[in-house]
């Protein structure tokens, strides 16, 4: 059901993990039979496999009382997990090492890692997989909650962790800040990265992985609407493709993690934990189809304080407007003489109406639900909106 539901949604790539402990089995062997079968079909499915992105984390009873690999001995041996990872799923896209070591999950004490030891595992696993010619590329950081100024992210950049790793990580979360619980907020701190990055790396850019990202859809404290946390993700979507350091996006999750309604994890899926769609899916599906055939053009905020982004594919521009902050709606005006037609993402298309004799021109509200403007390829924006 997970290959269909991502085919569906427009989407091209799945995060996953293949734990450790499940991997080598007690008596130090590698069991694949160990691994789910529904996760080895969608690794070898040619759609997504390559595109994908396998977790490589969290302890094993056998090695250090199945907490962080502190010893010589336990990093020796997550390497050796991991270049059987590699081996075996050849055709992975992107092997990350660990999941949120910054935060205390996935080991049994409790406790959260620190910089240091997060280096020593890196620099006891990349060169093995390097010097083994796996294709796979090599994701570090996976980091959650760096606040504030991405301290961790920080440390790691000055020991040197870049020189080891294809791209950086990072999960983005911001659904307990109030107003500022907005895609923008996250982009700021993307930005701000991005300097952090550059710095490390002689001034250039390094790619960034959004490995995690969403709103949680419970109800009560903190909990977002299903049609609120679709228009979010979608604007995130869109703006994430503008920028050419954002070299990808996972989106927390695909399903429902159970049917309580009112508890927080378990209600960031795309989808419901039967599979059924949510009041928002039909954005993130919008979304996932327009960007699949189509290339970022320009970007900028209209004379009213609207944000659009333009794309163009092969036949087609589309323009797509919203507003930044929760919950506003401003006034956009578009040219219906060049407008082929406008939508919300969870409506079907509809022609432009003019609201003028002249038929040239129409005020339209715009919220946080992106709207889509179809044009001529070679529209250019100024004649579009005014």
């Amino acid at each position: 059901m997970a290959l269909a539901s991502l085919h569906v949604l427009g989407l091209n790539s799945f995060r996953d993990e293949i734990y450790w402990s499940r991997f080598e089995d007690i008596d130090g062997k590698f069991r694949v039979d160990h691994i789910p079968a529904e996760l080895r079909k969608a690794l070898a499915d040619q759609r997504v496999g390559p595109r994908s992105m396998v977790i490589l984390g969290y302890g094993n009873d056998r090695y250090d009382r199945g907490g962080r690999p502190a010893t010589d001995s336990g990093r020796t041996a997550f390497a050796k997990y991991a270049l059987e990872v590699a081996r075996t799923f050849p055709k992975i896209g992107y092997l990350e090492v660990w999941n949120e070591w910054n935060h205390a999950i996935g080991v049994k004490d409790g406790s959260k890692g620190t910089a240091e030891d997060y280096m020593r595992l890196v620099t006891s696993v990349a060169p093995p997989l390097r010097a083994a010619g796996t294709k796979s590329k090599i994701v570090v950081g996976g980091l959650a909650d760096d606040l504030p100024d991405w301290p961790f992210a920080q440390s790691l950049v000055q020991k040197g962790v870049l020189k080891y790793a294809d791209a950086f990580s990072v999960h983005l979360y911001n659904y307990s800040a109030g107003d500022r619980a907005v895609p923008q907020e996250m982009f700021d701190r993307l930005k701000r990265l991005q300097e952090i990055l550059r710095a490390g790396n002689e001034g250039k850019d390094f790619p960034i992985m959004v490995t995690e990202m969403g709103w949680p859809t419970h109800e009560g404290k903190l909990g977002t609407s299903e049609a609120q946390s679709g228009a979010f993700i979608s604007q995130f979507m869109f703006e994430a493709a503008t920028y050419p350091w954002l070299h990808g996006v996972w989106i927390y999750e695909l399903f429902n993690g159970g049917k309580n309604r009112t508890e927080r994890e378990q209600n960031f899926g795309m989808l419901k934990d039967d599979g059924a769609a949510k009041a928002g899916t039909c954005s993130i599906r919008a979304t996932g189809r327009l960007l699949s055939s189509a290339h970022f053009e320009n970007r900028g905020v209209s004379s009213s304080g609207v944000s659009w982004f333009q794309f163009k594919g092969s036949e087609q521009a589309f323009t797509v407007f919203f507003t930044s902050g929760r919950g506003k709606t401003l006034p956009v005006e578009m040219n219906t003489s060049l407008s082929t037609s406008t939508f919300k993402l969870c409506e079907t298309p509809q022609f432009l109406k003019a609201s003028a004799p002249t038929g040239e021109w129409q005020t339209v509200q715009v919220g946080n639900e992106p709207i889509v403007v179809f044009t001529d390829k070679d529209a250019r924006i100024s004649k579009v909106i005014r």
